[in-house]
């Protein structure tokens, strides 16, 4: 095999993201520099309640679309794509990577399909415990059987690692592989707190941001009512800006109906969460299912201090520990913890609030811009799975 062969990825993943299609392109520009090139592989163009129309395909990595259908059983996405196999082998790659649903029929055969050709096959795990929608009955058997089957996983965190080894039951290896953003549009120079919230049309005081469906697993009717426990003197200093829409908006609205500084700001563009980030102070998530949201990483990167329950997957990594920001979930008061940490905001002085977001913002840039991840999954991938290394079944 050549050198470009050897290191080909081919990506099997459920449907183009705009997330996904940067990263993409980012590690397509990383393999083809190293002489290799990525090809991608979706089961399907887009699934219910998926409003995104990204590209299929980039300058840097070559994708399409698989024939197929997709089946809904019990409220889920399973794509059945008859060609995956074919496809997967006319590429030839050095690794498969498969992103999505682990037990879909399509990642199944493509694995099946690898393991006869000795070609190493990742799954992309996002999952970790406390993300585990099944925890009992036949789906953990399921889980480990295909688990199992791997070998090797790419995990956005450690908590997702060590979910992706207690279910394989074996010792493969676990590679970093976090979801990004466009790290260069998030970081982007922001203007004065001062001019963002003008920009905005809210008032000029401390500012807590909050990006999510308004939906029971965010918990944003709680985080609501955390504010509206905080003494009235408090309120005068700070403000609730929230952006999202969902099943819970109703509630929420009544929740906020006698405080001006609780505001539901709706579904935003790209640009104005951008601009409601550049406004705040901090960013508060306070879900009770979330493996690895994006709003934490774009929220750090443009300068806010993070605050998460930790049952959010990216809570160990990204939000600085042994402080209020750290909502203890599973064994508080969550409505307590998320009041204690906007709390600490509100009563905190300019010098330490500039001191922390300065932190923050070190702590996102040393581990998760785009080309750091994309470069290090490539040297991850060669050094466990070098070219002429077979795997067994």
């Amino acid at each position: 095999m050549s050198e470009a062969v050897n290191r080909r990825l081919l990506v099997v993943s459920n449907i183009p993201t705009p997330y996904r299609h940067h990263f993409f392109e980012v590690l397509g520009q990383q393999l083809r520099s190293r002489g290799g090139d990525l090809q991608v592989l979706f089961a399907a163009r887009s699934e219910r309640g998926r409003h995104w129309d990204p590209p299929v395909g980039g300058q840097f990595y070559d994708a399409g679309v698989l024939p197929g259908l997709t089946v809904h059983p019990l409220g889920t996405h399973t794509h059945l794509n008859r060609g995956a196999v074919r496809a997967a082998a006319q590429y030839d790659p050095r690794w498969v990577l498969t992103a999505g649903s682990w037990h879909g029929p399509t990642t199944l055969t493509v694995l099946a399909r690898a393991h006869r050709s000795g070609i190493p096959c990742l799954f992309w795990s996002e999952g970790h415990r406390d993300a585990v929608l099944h925890r009992r009955g036949w789906v953990p058997p399921l889980r480990h059987q295909a688990f199992r089957r791997f070998d090797g996983f790419a995990v956005p965190n450690d908590r997702s690692g060590r979910f992706a080894l207690l279910n394989a039951r074996r010792n493969v290896p676990v590679l970093r592989l976090p979801n990004v953003v466009d790290d260069d549009f998030w970081a982007a120079p922001r203007p004065s707190k001062t001019a963002a919230r003008a920009s905005l049309g809210v008032e000029d005081v401390r500012t807590v941001a909050i990006v999510a469906a308004l939906e029971p697993r965010k918990r944003v009717v709680e985080s609501i009512r955390a504010y509206l426990c905080l003494a009235e003197d408090r309120h005068a200093r700070l403000q609730l800006l929230i952006a999202g829409t969902g099943v819970q908006e109703p509630e929420a609205t009544a929740l906020a109906a006698d405080h001006p500084h609780v505001r539901l700001l709706g579904q935003l563009t790209q640009d104005e969460v951008r601009d409601l980030y550049w406004a705040a102070d901090a960013f508060l998530l306070a879900s009770s299912y979330d493996p690895n949201p994006l709003s934490m990483i774009e929220a750090a990167f443009a300068g806010c201090i993070l605050m998460a329950s930790r049952s959010v997957g990216n809570c160990d990594e990204l939000v600085e520990p042994r402080t209020p920001f750290v909502i203890d979930d599973q064994r508080g008061d969550v409505v307590a913890g998320i009041a204690s940490a906007l709390a600490t905001v509100v009563d905190a002085s300019d010098e330490r609030l500039a001191h922390l977001q300065q932190h923050q913002k070190q702590r996102v840039s040393l581990g998760w811009t785009s080309r750091a991840v994309a470069s290090q999954f490539v040297d991850d991938l060669e050094h466990h799975f070098p070219a002429g290394t077979d795997i067994q079944s």
